[in-house]
């Protein structure tokens, strides 16, 4: 079983967008699958679906993340392994494409859980790549909220993968 969010938000309006994701994560969810089929852990097909909708920027998730009111993008992560019993998370992110990763690799870790220093630190360490998430259409969107001074909140979600498979291992990644 694999389940995959793509976010809520404003998006569901409009319904191009809307079929253009569902098809990204048909697709996505396709190239994910025969993994498991091959005996992955089910914590290795969550990270990788996950990586897979922060790559793509019609997500809020790594390119193409909302920027927040001062105009930044900060990112969040975390990953969640039922058959270790394990969680790793990153918090506040910049400047990082994709911050799964990140909670990947604290899966292997004794300090699990990163503030936004550390995990700038710990993407050096890995060697990934000092990148903005930023895009012209989220640049775009963040000027227009500006000049709109809007006082209501607009909510925007995020993306999540569950993955229930073999021996009922469970896994999720946000």
């Amino acid at each position: 079983l694999m389940l995959v969010h793509g976010g809520a938000g404003v998006y569901m309006k409009d319904t191009a967008l809307l079929a253009l994701r569902r098809t990204f994560i048909a697709e996505l969810i396709l190239q994910v699958w025969p993994a498991l089929l091959a005996g992955a852990a089910a914590v290795d097909a969550a990270q990788q679906a996950i990586e897979g909708l922060e790559a793509d920027p019609h997500f809020n998730a790594g390119r193409g993340a909302v920027l927040q009111i001062d105009g930044v993008a900060r990112l969040s992560a975390s990953l969640m392994d039922g058959a270790r019993q394990k969680f790793s998370g990153v918090a506040l992110v910049t400047d990082v494409i994709h911050p799964s990763r990140l909670a990947y690799a604290l899966q292997q870790k004794d300090q699990t859980v990163l503030g936004p220093l550390a995990a700038q630190s710990l993407a050096r360490e890995l060697g990934l790549p000092a990148e903005s998430p930023v895009t012209p259409e989220r640049l775009q969107q963040w000027h227009a909220y500006l000049a709109q001074a809007q006082a209501a909140h607009t909510p925007h979600g995020t993306v999540g993968v569950v993955v229930l498979y073999r021996h009922g291992h469970l896994a999720a990644a946000t």
